[in-house]
């Protein structure tokens, strides 16, 4: 059956794979992320008016990434504030995620008078981050993060943090997180568990498998009721304590909406999300020759949507089936079934057998 109606969220990577980092795990990696390449303001401006045109009156969510999207400079992002003025009279929420490196008192200026809302990369502790996260020149980039993240902090402008997890790591992972929440006194954060098969560097042995995510996620569970701070909020506990209770999770990857999102590669071609925009395969139509809405609402987009929002013969019968819906489109095995299985039912099963025990 092909969806009625699907609340498109943009995530425009303004500077493609261009990049200071060359972080280990990154999706990029092994690709040019040398060149520097800056989408067209033309291009930007099409894309903004075509885009608020579909949703006038809301309020809607543009995510800006990369690469490193700050390398466009401060110039660029306020034409981008200048096309959203220009074509809507309501306020346009804008994410931005970056390395932080970057970032200076103009920036965060920036950011605080635009209500730009930042994510900013942090592994953990010095040892944890400068372990995959290194420049283009193979130096430690943690004391730079650091530095900006407080920086940030001082001038006012609330960040959260994005910490990839890795297996190389794995007797380190209490110790990294109580280095975010007890040192950095950060209180909002998120966890990607690095899989596999997400890099080009296959030779790289610090990918999780899904016995050693069903170890981490307990772990960071136990960590976060440990804490018994109301104010702390982990993206994926959130995610998981939504489904035992019956909320929503915000997650895309739990509650059945990929293709929600789309990538708007700096060359104008359209993606589902970032995760297949290496794979030319899964372009839904090009921006420079085609109006928005006719890609989004084309053949191509909505084939993928329908058929991303099946799940697995194995699911039918799974208990959380309306918690997981099969997870994440980008991380099916060759029979199509999520690659964490496991880890979603026995998640959930953990974290339900301790709020029904709180509850007694």
């Amino acid at each position: 059956m092909r969806p009625r109606y699907v609340v498109f969220k943009p995530v425009i990577k303004i500077t493609g794979n261009y990049c200071n980092l060359r972080c280990d795990y990154c999706f990029y990696n092994g690709l040019d992320q040398r060149s520097k390449q800056i989408i067209d303001s033309s291009l930007l401006e099409k894309f903004t008016s075509q885009f608020l045109e579909m949703y006038p009156g809301k309020d809607v969510k543009i995510v800006w990434h990369g690469g490193e999207p700050l390398l466009t400079g401060i110039d660029f992002f306020k034409e981008i504030v200048f096309f959203q003025k220009r074509f809507v009279d309501t306020d346009v929420s804008n994410l931005l995620q970056t390395n932080a490196t970057l970032i200076n008192s103009e920036w965060i200026s920036f950011f605080k008078e635009q209500n730009f809302k930042i994510g900013v990369s942090l592994d953990g502790d010095q040892e944890s981050h400068n372990l995959h996260r290194k420049d283009s020149l193979g130096r430690f980039t943690f004391g730079r993060v650091v530095e900006k993240i407080k920086m940030c902090k001082e001038s006012g402008l609330n960040i959260g943090l994005i910490q990839t997890m890795t297996k190389d790591n794995m007797n380190r992972w209490e110790q990294d997180w109580n280095y975010i929440y007890g040192i950095l006194n950060q209180k909002n954060w998120a966890t990607n568990v690095f899989e596999p098969t997400s890099t080009f560097n296959k030779d790289k042995d610090f990918g999780i498998t899904d016995e050693i995510s069903r170890e981490m996620y307990r772990r960071l569970i136990d960590f976060w009721i440990e804490k018994d701070d109301r104010n702390l909020l982990i993206r994926d506990i959130d995610d998981y304590v939504a489904g035992v209770i019956g909320y929503r999770a915000r997650g895309c990857s739990y509650n059945n909406t990929c293709g929600n999102y789309f990538c708007l590669e700096v060359d104008g071609q359209i993606y589902p999300c970032d995760r297949f925009s290496t794979m030319p395969e899964y372009s839904w139509g090009d921006l420079n020759n085609q109006d928005l809405k006719d890609i989004l609402l084309g053949e191509k987009a909505l084939n993928f949507i329908e058929k991303s929002r099946g799940v697995h013969k194995d699911c039918q019968k799974c208990v959380w089936l309306e918690n997981c819906h099969n997870g994440c489109t980008a991380m099916l095995d060759e029979d199509g079934k999520y690659i964490y299985c496991e880890t979603r039912k026995q998640t959930f099963s953990y974290l339900d057998s301790i709020i029904k025990r709180e509850r007694r």
